[in-house]
Formats: structure tokens, sequence, C-alpha cells
């Protein structure tokens, strides 16, 4: 972009003028800013690191083949099994929250009604108002009949990362991996690793 600044203009009042002018449209003739629809076109794609658009790959992945695979079948009293969420653990090379992940597990498995997921009977307490109120009921009733029932199953998560280089390419597998287990007796229910692979020299805008 070329800008005309009038002869015998001061030098601050050019240089207020140009910087205004960067300021509005933006250096390089790179695209304003903007929103855009998560992990679609207008996104940026890294080599080295998890985007967004590879968190929601994985978590559909995911969902999608433990809501198939798995016969979530309702207990004895009708209720619906319930999942515990377990150790998760990042063995990638950089900091992950991996609630960004779990989120869009538990939201699909939940909605699809065939199981449900505790906040407060998992590894960690993820709801503390939840399990304080139920503590709470617990000490009025003195029968312990409003406690969780256990979870009927644990699901641990897993991120783990590969890389290579070849003539300044660069190559990073992100494996995002899951493993549901029945708590009454230790056995695996489902399990599935889903590998993504990002290659290239540099990140990229609109990939």
């Amino acid at each position: 972009m070329f800008m005309r600044i009038k002869s015998g203009m001061p030098v601050a009042s050019a240089s207020a003028v140009l910087a205004l002018s960067l300021l509005t449209t933006g250096c390089g003739g790179g695209p304003a800013a903007h929103t855009t629809e998560t992990g679609g076109a207008g996104t940026i794609t890294t080599v080295g690191q998890i985007d967004d658009q590879d968190f929601a790959a994985a978590a559909r992945k995911l969902s999608q083949s433990m809501i198939t695979s798995v016969d979530f079948g309702p207990n004895a009293d009708g209720s619906k099994k319930v999942i515990g969420v377990s150790r998760t653990k990042n063995d990638t090379a950089q900091m992950v929250d991996t609630d960004i992940l779990l989120d869009q597990i538990k939201a699909p498995l939940i909605e699809s009604g065939k199981a449900t997921v505790t906040t407060i009977g998992g590894l960690t307490t993820e709801d503390p108002l939840a399990s304080r109120n139920v503590q709470a009921k617990d000490f009025a009733t003195g029968d312990g009949s409003a406690k969780l029932r256990p979870a009927d199953y644990s699901l641990m998560t897993h991120l783990s990362q590969t890389h290579a280089t070849a003539d300044g390419v660069r190559q990073n597998t992100f494996y995002f991996s899951m493993t549901l287990t029945e708590t009454t007796n230790g056995t695996v229910v489902w399990t599935k690793q889903v590998p993504i692979t990002k290659v290239g020299s540099h990140n990229a805008f609109g990939g």
C-alpha cells in the first residue's frame, strides 16, 4: 500500500499518519483480525504443536468409537452406566490443557444417552461444590443414601508424540490414546489411539 504525504507536513505528523495507516491496514498484507470456525479453512496449522482442530478431530473419532463399540447397557435398577475420569498423562513436548479434549469427549457421550459422567467420582474432584453437597446430605441423613454410586468405568487418557526431520522438513505425530476399564474387575472394555501427523517446514495460515 502506498500513502501520499503532503509536502511540508511536519515529520512528527507524517510519522503519526504512517503509524495509523499500519495499525488500520496491518503489516505484510495479512488478513485483519476476525473470528472463524474452529478447524475450518481460515485457521492456522502449526507443525510442532497440537492445534484446536487437532483436539476436535481426535475427540470426534474417539467419542464415536466409544459410543458405537461399548455396550453401555443399563444397570439392574435401570440407571445409566457411570464413567469416572481417571489419570490423564501428557508425554508431548508442550503444555496441554487436556480438558479441551476431555470436554469434547464427554459431551457427545452424555448426549448419546448411553452413559453419564461423574464429576466427583473420578480420580480428581472436578466439581468441589457437588462433592461438598453430597457429603452434606450424607451427614444430614446419617445413612449415606445421598452418596453417588461408584463409577462403573474408568476413563484414562494418554497423549504422546514422535518427531522427525529431513531436508529441512519437520514431522510431528501426536497420539491421542484412551482406555475404558470396568472398575469391578479391571477389564479393558474399549481402547483406541488416534494419530494425527503434521508435516511442513513452517506454520501455515488457511490449512
